[in-house]
């Protein structure tokens, strides 16, 4: 075996002659690879910056990849990464143990520094439900729209039993209910 320097890191490693005659370089997978997990590059940082949109009202649009969930996500360091998280960390430093980074202006794919805050998980949702995100069709985890709401509450003042529009619309009894009795979807009339 031979011992030779990497080109990347300078640290010594251990290489068969084949390795040698077939190019090797480096010490690792990851100095090949680029990644530099100790320190922060000034090319990659200039390539996440570049990845944004500036817009009229003042965010900067994620124009690279996208999470399922909408959130802008980024190489950094060899691990996937949120955009505003580490658009946070790079202008902030680092995210305080426990908390979230929350949007001021309510845009997921936003990543200027100036709308992201650090904050617990009930500030996060007394954030969404003052934006009016977690009531009626806005909640991610609602079945039924506005006019379905509507249409179960009219059928019902006509005389349609409660487990016939369960059915019909492929909810429990239990949210027609609720729904008949003004106990959820409050905000339409």
């Amino acid at each position: 075996m031979l011992s030779l320097t990497c080109e990347r890191c300078g640290q010594s490693f251990l290489a068969w002659p084949r390795d040698l005659e077939r190019g090797r370089r480096f010490c690792s997978w990851r100095c090949w690879r680029g990644y530099d997990r100790d320190q922060t590059t000034e090319q990659t940082i200039a390539r996440f910056w570049a990845l944004a949109r500036k817009t009229k009202a003042g965010c900067w649009l994620w124009r690279g990849r996208l999470s399922p969930s909408g959130y802008g996500v980024f190489t950094w360091r060899g691990r996937w990464t949120r955009a505003h998280r580490l658009a946070y960390e790079l202008t902030s430093g680092a995210i305080p143990a426990g908390q979230l980074v929350c949007h001021r202006c309510d845009v997921r794919r936003c990543i200027n520094p100036a709308h992201l805050y650090a904050g617990s998980a009930f500030d996060n949702m007394r954030d969404a439900a003052a934006a009016g995100k977690t009531r009626g069709s806005r909640n991610g985890r609602a079945r039924l729209d506005d006019d379905q709401v509507r249409t179960i509450r009219e059928l019902a003042e006509v005389g349609v039993k409660q487990a016939e529009l369960a059915r019909r619309f492929g909810v429990p009894a239990p949210t027609v209910n609720h729904i008949v009795h003004r106990r959820t979807w409050k905000h339409l009339e």
